[in-house]
């Protein structure tokens, strides 16, 4: 086994360093380890010196060492943006790829948009109701450059409120009147759709062209919110089905308003008052019903008095009103004795 040079000068540094004990015993393991390899203790400094590492080629390792760590980091970084390149340009094939199915699904639907509308810039134009929208706000209109936010940049105002803010009372009155306003639920959610089936005709075609977002007009939009929230909670359920429409679209607007809550409570309230007044109202008309039904006539004992029954019921003005059956049913008798005896009085009467 060839001579351990590396304990050695760890065993050496106690012998010559150390203290006491620990000098001497570090001294004897020095010494038996060297002598087994034909040395004594006087060759020990010479072996460690012969084993010291070369400054210059330690410095030339650590710098070999240096560059091919920076290296690997290099290769893991081309790598890793390698990678990610990979990964853009497939999720860009992917959109791609999904845009032009999207567009190869809807060709049909956007030609017949734009053949309904008379052309592409058509789509785009004022329908009659979005125009009295717009000329209802128009005196309270403004549009004012705003160059700080710069070239070509402006607001739009109405009454002083830009459109994502409350507007005034009488902008929200103007556009109450532009249009006739619903007076149910179900009228409600039907204009709110109209305007949302535009949008989405818009929103389409736009698409289509490559031709970026649209938007309703800021009137016409306010307009939808209004209709919005008539329907979530601004006009009273009459029914189940209008609160079913209510709770529906409260759904999928997917809000979570206290509001909405309490009008919904409200409007179970006042149709189970309704329901109950209804119930009331239909057991009060079939006691009364019941209290005017003519009693059924106690039957005669023998023939001849049943027949005087049945004539006496024909003779009378209520008889005139009442089928065989229904006489044969008082009196007790079948409807074919009825029609006998009727037709025996017609004859006697002739």
């Amino acid at each position: 086994m060839a001579l351990d040079l590396e304990k050695l000068a760890k065993v050496w540094s106690l012998a010559t360093r150390g203290v006491g004990g620990e000098c001497d015993n570090a001294m004897a393991i020095a010494k038996a380890m060297v002598e087994r390899h034909g040395f004594s203790v006087a060759d020990i400094p010479d072996l460690l010196r012969a084993n010291e590492p070369d400054p210059f080629e330690e410095m030339m390792r650590d710098v070999r060492r240096r560059a091919e760590e920076e290296h690997r980091r290099a290769e893991a970084e081309r790598e890793k943006k390698a990678q990610e390149k990979k990964k853009h340009q497939e999720a860009r094939k992917a959109a791609r790829d999904k845009e032009t199915a999207w567009r190869r699904a809807h060709k049909r639907q956007v030609d017949e948009i734009i053949k309904r509308c008379g052309g592409y810039d058509k789509v785009f134009e004022n329908t009659p109701d979005e125009q009295r929208l717009v000329d209802a706000v128009a005196p309270w209109y403004s549009r004012v450059e705003r160059p700080e936010y710069g070239e070509g940049c402006y607001s739009e105002t109405w009454d002083g409120k830009e459109s994502h803010d409350q507007w005034t009372p009488r902008t929200l009155d103007a556009l109450r009147n532009a249009l006739p306003m619903p007076v149910n639920i179900s009228d409600a959610l039907t204009e709110y759709k109209k305007w949302e089936a535009i949008l989405a005709e818009r929103a389409m075609v736009a698409r289509y062209k490559r031709k970026g977002d649209v938007e309703l007009q800021p009137p016409v939009r306010e307009r939808r919110w209004l209709m919005s929230d008539l329907v979530a909670w601004g006009l009273p359920a009459n029914n189940i089905s209008d609160l079913m429409i209510r709770v529906q679209f409260q759904i999928d607007r997917d809000w979570n308003d206290p509001k909405e809550q309490e009008v919904v409570l409200r409007d179970l309230a006042r149709i189970q008052a309704a329901h109950k007044s209804d119930l009331e109202a239909a057991a009060k008309a079939a006691v009364q019903r019941t209290a005017e039904k003519p009693k059924r006539r106690k039957p005669a004992k023998t023939a001849s008095q049943r027949r005087a029954q049945v004539e006496e019921i024909l003779a009378s003005s209520e008889g005139q009103e009442l089928t065989l059956r229904q006489i044969a049913e008082r009196v007790g008798v079948s409807p074919a004795t009825v029609l006998n005896v009727k037709r025996r009085g017609v004859t006697c009467s002739n």
